[in-house]
């Protein structure tokens, strides 16, 4: 009798094959998880990069809230008031995603908004990827001094804050030091140190990142009287992302009106007479000696598509309840009386530096009161007397003893971006 003898060789293939076939199978499945995996982590950084968006879409929403209804009205629009006492609100978009934004009613406000984007693929379950931004916000005018450069102090006076729309903060509107607050902002993108050279600030400092406050005292009125140097805790930031804006041209150039020049009103001769409200331009402005611009109309704007010079005792007079919004489109030097704005209130005088407006001085001794924007301006105030307003310029350089008292009505309501961080 023949024993067959080829069994164990054909167990033994089949061995082998069931552990190819087991290596073939791990490695497809390791594949798979490989793939998978990251498809998952693809798929987790796309929904990562789309919740920022997502959430700024809410501070957008609340900044158009406030921008409407200030924090004194801001359960319209469907925002709800919860039991934290923050203004919210919830928003979902068509792929799912969603934020929900709160307003906190201070003033200015700040705003909370969370970001919420699905994972697609990630799971079986709903899974959300989570973004959180804190955005601060000032005034639409500077809140004080604001520059994108260095801003430098060097003369003795000190930066502080009243409010001419109020009896409590104010005298029939004007500025008086027993009832100034301590709200004023001097603000700057710059990060390298000494961002800041300051005197003595009654309200807060901020600069860029890395930016740094040298000398002075910042921070509360009572902190200040106290005669402590330094900053005080809470009142000094580095966080600034402020956007400074180019100025537009009011109207164009060619359309508008030439001032009145040699004329005579009530008995006295004026270099420029602007009586009515209305468009008018000039290809530059120079007053010397004596000679001064009378502006009565409410509102003049002024369009001088070159260079500002007064000198002397030249001056342009802003007559009670008159108002000059004057664009500069070149280097501007306000020396002599500069700028009178008789009724005293900065709202009654704005000044724009446009982008060939590089260098803005202002000097001399009488006090100016204006709001003065000049984004691509060298700035430098070199007088004795008080600026009562508010000030935006590329950098700034305040080397007379003159102090600066910004007038917190003119940014009272609305708000803009002053920091934007995530945590």
């Amino acid at each position: 009798m023949k024993t067959n003898k080829h069994g164990g060789k054909n167990g033994g293939a089949l061995i082998v094959v069931l552990l190819t076939i087991f290596v073939v199978a791990v490695a497809i499945t390791s594949y798979l998880s490989l793939v998978t995996n990251q498809n998952n982590t693809v798929a987790r950084s796309q929904a990562w990069n789309e919740a920022i968006p997502v959430a700024e879409a809410g501070v957008e929403e609340a900044l158009t809230q406030i921008h409407y209804c200030w924090i004194d009205n801001l359960s319209t629009n469907s925002w709800t008031l919860g039991a934290d006492g923050y203004y919210h609100k919830n928003r979902t978009n068509s792929d799912g995603s969603y934020y929900s934004v709160c307003i906190v009613p201070t003033n200015p406000p700040t705003i909370f908004s969370t970001g919420y984007v699905r994972v697609p693929y990630y799971s079986l379950t709903n899974t959300y990827v989570v973004r959180r931004l804190r955005v601060t916000t000032r005034p639409p005018s500077s809140g004080g001094i604001s520059s994108k450069g260095n801003i430098i102090m060097g003369g003795n006076g000190y930066v502080d804050s009243f409010d001419s729309s109020s009896s409590q903060y104010s005298s029939n509107g004007q500025y008086v030091a027993s009832m100034r607050e301590a709200n004023a902002s001097v603000i700057t993108d710059e990060s390298l140190p000494g961002a800041i050279t300051a005197t003595k600030i009654y309200g807060n400092v901020t600069t860029g990142p890395l930016g740094t406050v040298v000398g002075g005292s910042v921070g509360d009125v009572n902190w200040v009287n106290g005669g402590t140097n330094g900053i005080e805790p809470g009142h000094s930031a580095n966080n600034a992302n402020v956007q400074f804006d180019d100025v537009p041209a009011p109207f164009t150039y060619s359309t508008g009106l030439a001032p009145t020049a040699n004329t005579t009103y009530q008995g006295t001769n004026y270099a420029y007479l602007m009586l009515s409200a209305g468009d008018y331009s000039m290809p530059l402005l120079s007053l010397a000696s004596s000679s001064v611009m009378y502006v009565g109309g409410n509102p003049c704007i002024l369009y001088v598509n070159g260079p500002v010079t007064i000198a002397g005792q030249a001056e342009i007079y802003i007559a009670p309840g008159a108002c000059l919004y004057l664009y500069i489109n070149g280097n501007a030097s306000f020396a002599g009386n500069g700028i009178v704005n008789a009724s005293g209130f900065a709202t009654n005088c704005y000044v724009y530096g446009m982008t060939n407006c590089s260098t803005m001085s202002f000097a001399g001794n009488n006090s100016y009161s204006a709001v003065v924007y000049a984004p691509d301006s060298t700035f430098t105030y070199g007088g004795n007397a008080d600026f009562t307003g508010s000030l935006m310029a590329a950098s700034v350089d305040i080397t007379g003893n003159g102090n600066f008292h910004y007038d917190q009505s003119i940014g009272a309501k609305g708000g803009v971006v002053k920091t934007w961080n995530e945590f």
